[in-house]
């Protein structure tokens, strides 16, 4: 391989640089682009959904008629079958609430709705899913991390934690029924899979759904949690060194880091990169602000 770079250097300008440690990536979280969001200069970003596979062009309509009124220039469409509108001014925000009120949007709805990944134009997944949401709501169990996907016929790229897959096999007495698969660490980014159910009836999928979020969210950030006892702590009366972003008041601590973008416990405030933003509403360094507190535990 390096008789080859050294063949393309004489050819053509080539730059780069011998791989010489596996590449570290930090765990992404899942995208949550939903509800009415703070920016920075008191304004909003608005995230919205399809729902049950499809846009109300009524609503759209109307939405776009706002952005136009309020001197929003573009909207923005998302991966996730979201769209997305920045730049909402704060004195407008309550016709944007006004108009999701008149349309009946819940705007808190993706726990239920991003979450769940679906064939597009098919009826049986659809009627799947809205059966088990019914049974998800009625049990008011959390979903909030965990992504669904329904695979009734098709073969397609998983990117999920929990799959619901139709079973096939026809030499089963049960006419229809369904295996539960799960991703390695519930990541949706792993192509690991492995089955917790098999062969099992549409009316006790909700039971087995409720079992692997109870259990995702008992293995969620486990090593962290053993390795937290490592961190450093501040003593007893010990000045503690936080720094508070001026515009959603997030705090940022030096014996916590900021694991969410990589920085780790222990690292000063003035160590941070100039780059650096709050993971919150990405605000800058400069609108931190110090607020050293003394520790009382």
């Amino acid at each position: 391989m390096e008789e080859l770079y050294l063949i393309l250097e004489r050819i053509i300008k080539v730059n780069y640089r011998k791989i010489d440690k596996p590449l570290q990536t930090s765990e992404p979280n899942f995208p949550y682009y939903e509800g009415l969001n703070a920016l920075l200069n008191n304004k909003y970003w608005l995230g919205l959904y399809w729902r049950n596979n499809q846009y109300d062009l009524e609503f759209m309509g109307a939405a776009c008629r706002l952005c136009q009124e309020t001197g929003i220039a573009k909207i923005s469409i998302t991966p996730w079958k979201s769209f997305i509108a920045k730049g909402i001014k704060e004195e407008d925000r309550i016709r944007w609430e006004k108009l999701m009120g008149k349309f009946g949007i819940n705007m808190r709805h993706s726990s239920l709705e991003l979450n769940w990944h679906l064939p597009v134009y098919d009826k049986k997944a659809l009627d799947l899913k809205l059966f088990l949401i019914k049974e998800l709501d009625y049990q008011d169990i959390s979903t909030y991390g965990l992504t669904f996907s329904i695979k009734t016929h098709r073969n397609y790229y998983w990117f999920t934690s929990v799959i619901i897959e139709l079973n096939t096999d026809k030499n089963l007495a049960v006419e229809e029924c369904y295996n539960i698969l799960y991703a390695k660490d519930f990541n949706p980014n792993h192509s690991e899979y492995f089955t917790y159910a098999h062969a099992v009836k549409k009316e006790i999928i909700p039971s087995l759904l409720i079992e692997l979020s109870k259990i995702y969210f008992r293995e969620l950030n486990r090593e962290k949690e053993q390795s937290s006892d490592n961190r450093l702590k501040p003593k007893k009366g010990e000045m503690t060194e936080r720094y508070q972003c001026g515009n959603c008041l997030t705090i940022y601590e030096k014996s916590m880091g900021d694991p969410s973008v990589g920085i780790e416990a222990g690292t000063a405030f003035a160590d941070l990169p100039e780059d650096y933003q709050c993971h919150v509403c990405d605000s800058g360094k400069e609108f931190f602000n110090p607020v050293s507190m003394l520790d009382q535990t």
